[in-house]
């Protein structure tokens, strides 16, 4: 079934209040050197943050939405932070992820804050559930295409968003919903909110084929260009993400191609009689 509204109610300690939390209420996440960085830096451009696979882009992205949040109820502005995923299943993951590492999005706000705090999940929904999340909540998980039919139908407005998160960011290619709201709703727009966007790999198909050098920088300065964004890295730890380094697999002789057939042959034989 679809999922309505995730209003971030996760069982956790008991915090102050979501309206009335200041800076000093909250703990603060615990960031690694490079993730503190990637922050100071976002909180300065728009920037393309690639890491390798598990080495917390995702929390980076809970502190500068912590960050902005705090700034715009600062302002009043009642401006909304967007989190886009390419997909339910992702959408989901990542809502659970900003649910734990930004302490006010667990609590229910009083009649004071308003929207403020307030997290929806938006996957799968029909027009009416779209709204009322647009409407009522001010951190909004979801997923592209549900973004853009609220800018189509004036459900919202890229003017009133302050930060576009774009996880997987590598998708913005040709006609992928990524490149239309950033081509059709974000480069229009007069007041454009700051973008962070997220990618282990900003270059097509590097994981399978090592590009040469000019290739990759091409491809990812026109990844930088419909996403206005900075490319960032960083050099992380070798005990934080193992799995980035080269490994050496010892393995026997291999088998020869008409030993694999004869062998698949055998196989099907005994499944045949």
């Amino acid at each position: 079934p679809d999922t309505a509204l995730s209003p971030g109610c996760l069982s956790r300690p008991s915090r102050p209040s979501a309206a009335t939390a200041s800076r000093e209420d909250m703990p603060p996440v615990a960031l690694r050197d490079y993730q503190s960085a990637a922050v100071e830096e976002a909180a300065q451009r728009n920037l393309l943050v690639v890491l390798p696979t598990n080495a917390g882009k995702t929390i980076i992205s809970a502190k500068m939405i912590e960050n902005v949040l705090y700034a715009e109820n600062e302002r009043g502005s009642g401006k909304k932070i967007v989190f886009l995923a390419p997909g339910r299943a992702l959408a989901v993951q990542q809502a659970r992820v900003l649910e734990e590492q930004i302490g006010p999005l667990q609590e229910e706000p009083t009649s004071v804050g308003g929207a403020a705090w307030r997290l929806g999940l938006v996957v799968g929904m029909g027009g009416l559930g779209l709204r009322e999340a647009v409407r009522s909540r001010q951190v909004l998980v979801m997923t592209p295409q549900l973004f853009e039919k609220a800018l189509i139908h004036a459900m919202l407005r890229m003017e009133g968003v302050a930060l576009l998160v774009l996880d997987e960011a590598h998708h913005m290619r040709g006609n992928d919903r990524y490149a239309t709201i950033m081509k059709y709703f974000y480069l229009p727009c007069g007041e454009r909110p700051r973008v962070l966007a997220l990618t282990a790999s900003p270059v097509e198909k590097a994981h399978m084929v090592e590009p040469d050098a000019a290739t990759f920088r091409t491809e990812l300065a026109e990844l930088e260009g419909r996403l206005d964004c900075a490319a960032w890295s960083r050099r992380v730890p070798p005990s934080v993400v193992p799995h980035a380094l080269p490994q050496l697999l010892p393995f026997g002789r291999a088998a020869a191609p008409s030993e694999l057939v004869d062998g698949v042959r055998r196989g099907l034989a005994r499944v045949w009689d």
